[in-house]
């Protein structure tokens, strides 16, 4: 175990051995820095209670490093041995604090953290965690939790009919328990998952949109249906309301002109938009791939921009939610409502097995179709580039070409809808039904 003054860039620079290593402070004494073989590096203290060397040993975390520098582990450590010099046991009162801890306490700390780092996976998971996970073992304590509670999870997800669904649901469960076992250490000695595999196997979806289905799904979208209902009064009455609310349909109506995703078109913001130059730049902290990208805009595509704008309001939002959040602040448009939408859509418009990511799909393939290749379908998806030469020499952003794509994929599917040669008038997609 060595013994050194310990200095930031030693810290900094230390690299993992073989198995864990435990840096004692000679500054600070019984401060630990613990070295894992995978590199990770924790704070830690040791101390006794119960006085001199018959004491009992104690160990107690502080956090881990970069999060925690030595300055600060330095400061906390001697605070903490202030009181533990004064009676104080900081483990046993972190055991007590934890005694009644359960599931749905670690989950929520869990999905906090996410949050604090901008995880915009967390709002999902906490809806899987809340609908299929806590009602079955959120009572229970991390360490109670075995292999046989997630399989009845998993059971009563197939039982009524979920399939991939499942798989999302065990890899977030997964997470969730290595993340207890990282930052908790002393609360569980496994994952209970460990060794399980994926309940269902998954192969690349390959569902591609024709352009008749292309068609009547548009059609769909801009239908109305009849609504029957009763007056407060008591008496029966019967509307048109449109299938698919106008703000909704504008966000469809963007995934398939530009084959971004639909979180990164749902909350997007107004002031990202620069419809004089005809481009959509989304800050890299919004997109999956963590890096910007400018979506060349096609003419169709500005003009539902516009309509967006026009029915915001005013709001930061493009399409902002007809409803506050708990907070009172208004957000944008909730990530399901485009695929709940969608789903409507091609039930009305009886088009089988088809999702809003296919989409996606329909744009990358439909560009292919046009004559563009594989680098600028890759360019507009926002795909990392592949080999050697394309992720550290090739520097083209390919916006040129982009935009060319755009405006072609744009003229096709004006084409399609309208049932006109791709070589007429162009007609804006966002006239009729609202």
């Amino acid at each position: 175990m060595p013994k050194a003054s310990l200095t930031a860039r030693f810290v900094e620079s230390i690299r993992p051995g073989e198995g864990r290593t435990d840096y004692w402070d000679s500054d600070t004494l019984g401060l630990c820095l613990r070295v894992t073989r995978n590199g990770v590096k924790t704070w830690w203290i040791k101390y006794r209670v119960g006085g001199g060397r018959g004491g009992r040993q104690r160990v107690f975390r502080l956090g881990r490093f970069p999060d925690l520098a030595l300055a600060d582990a330095r400061m906390r450590a001697r605070r903490l041995f202030v009181e533990i010099g004064d009676g104080g046991d900081p483990a046993a009162d972190r055991d007590a604090r934890r005694s009644g801890d359960d599931v749905t306490a670690f989950a929520g700390r869990w999905i906090a953290s996410l949050r604090d780092k901008g995880r915009k996976s967390a709002d999902a998971w906490e809806v899987m965690l809340k609908r299929d996970v806590l009602p079955q073992i959120g009572r229970m304590k991390p360490a109670e939790v075995k292999r046989a509670h997630i399989r009845e999870i998993v059971d009563r997800m197939k039982k009524r009919g979920a399939t991939i669904q499942v798989n999302r649901v065990f890899e977030v469960v997964r997470a969730l328990f290595r993340w207890i076992g990282r930052e908790y250490d002393d609360v569980i000695t496994a994952d209970p998952s460990f060794g399980m595999q994926k309940p269902f196997d998954e192969c690349p979806r390959e569902r591609l949109i024709t352009d008749a289905e292309l068609r009547t799904l548009w059609t769909a979208l801009e239908s109305v249906r009849e609504v029957n209902g009763r007056s407060r009064g008591g008496k029966a009455f019967a509307a048109m309301k449109p299938l698919v609310t106008e703000p909704v349909r504008l966000v469809i109506g963007l995934l398939m002109l530009t084959g971004q995703r639909s979180s990164e078109v749902g909350e997007a913001r107004v002031a990202e938009f620069d419809l004089e130059e005809g481009v959509w730049r989304i800050p890299a902290g919004r997109t999956k791939a963590k890096r910007g990208q400018e979506v060349p805009l096609s003419a169709p595509a500005s003009a539902l921009v516009e309509k967006a704008i026009e029915l915001g309001g005013g709001s930061e939002w493009l399409f902002p939610a007809a409803f506050k959040t708990k907070g009172g602040k208004g957000g944008p448009i909730f990530h399901t409502a485009a695929n709940h939408a969608f789903k409507r859509a091609a039930a009305a418009a009886g088009v089988k097995d088809v999702r809003i990511h296919d989409l996606r799909r329909l744009v990358a393939s439909g560009v292919a179709r046009l004559g563009f290749g594989d680098d600028v379908i890759a360019a507009i998806l926002n795909h990392a580039p592949r080999g050697v030469t394309a992720r550290h020499y090739n520097r083209h952003r390919y916006q040129v070409e982009k935009r060319r794509a755009l405006d072609a994929w744009a003229a096709h599917v004006e084409a399609v809808i309208e049932g006109r040669a791709a070589s007429g008038n162009v007609v804006s997609l966002h006239s009729g039904g609202a």
